[in-house]
């Protein structure tokens, strides 16, 4: 009796003993701690498709699309969003007791900081996962679909959001849309009506689209006015997407701290974080940008228009105009004769001098057929076509050694020299002689018709070395064909013309580093 109360009491005294160390420690927790790491989803998509069309009469099939491409045109400009119950991609719950040094990487959060920024009254996209990046797309080549298998066809695209819906023509001047939203966050389904006139059904929905906004947004968003002083048509970006040029009102802005730059050609490019809370205005004034390089141009007709870039600097002759410095494009135009591209880098403090000459011509059909020279092909053209009678004369080449190689494998089997040394001691001088010649006469055939296959083809390799050969020569020929095409394709003027380094203060450059874009003849000559 004492032992069972002895044992009773210690193992009372152990269990008392493991409470106050803690489960932690017990098991060693605090050597291998994790903390809690939660990444969420950044970006959603909008699938638009054509509505349906309700109508007996298909002559009205023509507004499917055109009610697709209306509605896409007023939500594409919807960029951020905003989502209270934002969806988490991976969450790795923490245990144990962290040190406290394992830092969370960009994009991850845990429960206390994402208690913080709930209770905040004013935060920003790039601390707060509640904002996203909402994508639309336009999904022209979907059939109109039904409203049981809209899920079906917008997943396949990859589609959180899925707007679609029809039309019906209710008399000779009404027309009424019914519009389905439904979210893939929890199969949710959102119903829109309008009536529109049928002769103005396109501008009349801008109602309909206002309220897709609301729904879409989430929250309540603010109106902000966006100017720049004296100097209209200035780009606007929040948070590194375009919303249009100054002046600007925008009545969709999420309330948040956001990064707003300001950007226009030949002049310096701001940004600046500012509070779009409650509404308001906001104003920055651009200043131009230095030219602390010179640049003289001359031409042959004078009288020629230059611009840099995307300004103009008069009329040649140009002497020691101040221009910005760095790389930049240089066009030189004039009536009847042949836009002059030309790559151009300015630099601090020196003048750069261009003595150029004019063709005489069309600039459109210039550049549209640079390089044409038979019959409608280029020298890159021909510079392709050598390559592929390069692998022509390749496949002859192998041809041709499979074919030697068959014949010589075809003699071995007729041809043993242990036969020969055996028949020797058996058979007849005679016998022997006439085995032997046969042999003979069987290689001095086989090397006389593989040896025609091998001067065909001709060899190379580590340890045959390169012996010459009609398509060794062949493959050769064309692939200095090839090179002497493509070289004569990279004249100085296709090179001007083909891209342009631009400057660093570009919208759409990035920091530190260089960008190609397309050139003026791209875009302007259709080229």
């Amino acid at each position: 009796m004492i032992r069972a109360l002895a044992l009773i009491l210690i193992l009372a005294i152990l269990s008392i003993s493991l409470s106050a160390q803690g489960i932690d420690d017990y098991y060693r927790f605090p050597e291998a701690g994790l903390r809690e790491r939660i990444t969420f989803e950044t970006e959603r998509k909008l699938c638009i498709f054509s509505l349906k069309n309700q109508n007996a009469d298909p002559s009205l099939d023509y507004l499917s699309k055109g009610y697709g491409n209306v509605l896409y045109s007023g939500l594409k400009g919807l960029f951020q969003i905003f989502d209270p119950d934002v969806i988490p991609k991976s969450v790795q719950h923490g245990f144990g007791k962290p040190s406290g040094n394992e830092r969370l990487r960009k994009g991850e959060w845990d429960s206390d900081i994402l208690e913080k920024i709930k209770n905040v009254k004013e935060t920003s996209p790039e601390r707060d996962p509640r904002f996203l990046t909402l994508k639309t797309e336009l999904m022209v080549d979907e059939i109109p679909p039904e409203d049981s298998t809209l899920f079906l066809s917008g997943n396949r695209k990859g589609c959180f959001y899925h707007l679609a819906g029809s039309y019906e023509k209710k008399s000779e001047f009404q027309m009424e849309l019914k519009l389905i939203l439904r979210s893939s966050k929890d199969a949710s389904k959102k119903e829109f009506k309008a009536k529109t006139s049928v002769r103005r059904s396109y501008q009349e929905l801008e109602g309909i689209i206002s309220e897709i906004k609301k729904e879409l947004l989430g929250t309540k968003t603010v109106s902000f006015f966006f100017k720049s002083g004296n100097t209209d048509g200035v780009l606007v970006f929040l948070d590194g997407q375009f919303l249009g040029k100054t002046p600007l009102q925008r009545e969709d802005l999420l309330p948040g701290n956001h990064m707003i730059r300001y950007y226009m050609d030949g002049f310096t490019s701001q940004e600046k974080r500012a509070s779009v809370q409650d509404g308001g205005t906001f104003e920055m004034i651009l200043s131009k940008t230095p030219r602390d390089g010179f640049l003289s141009v001359s031409s042959d007709p004078e009288g020629a228009n230059v611009y840099l870039g995307s300004e103009f600097l008069g009329k040649t002759p140009l002497a020691k105009i101040s221009v910005k410095t760095g790389y930049n494009r240089l066009r030189v135009s004039m009536e009847g004769r042949i836009d002059l591209l030309k790559g151009v880098e300015i630099r601090k403090g020196e003048e750069t001098k261009l003595d150029l000459s004019l063709k005489e011509g069309d600039s459109v059909t210039y550049y549209k057929n640079k390089q044409k020279v038979f019959l409608d092909h280029s020298y890159n053209d021909f510079s392709i076509y050598s390559l592929y009678g390069t692998l022509l004369f390749y496949a002859g080449y192998y041809y041709f050694n499979l074919k030697a190689n068959d014949l010589y494998d075809r003699a071995r089997s007729q041809v043993s020299f242990t036969r020969l040394v055996l028949a020797a001691n058996v058979v007849s001088q005679d016998e022997f002689a006439a085995m032997y010649l046969y042999e003979e006469r069987i290689i001095r055939e086989t090397n006389s018709d593989a040896g025609k296959y091998q001067k065909l083809a001709g060899n190379f390799g580590r340890h045959q070395g390169v012996t010459g050969g009609v398509m060794i020569y062949g493959m050769a020929a064309m692939l200095i064909l090839s090179a002497t095409f493509f070289f004569l394709g990279l004249d100085a003027e296709t090179l001007d013309v083909g891209i342009v380094p631009t400057r660093l203060n570009h919208p759409y450059a990035i920091p530190g580093q260089t960008m190609e874009l397309d050139s003026f003849a791209k875009f302007n000559l259709k080229f």
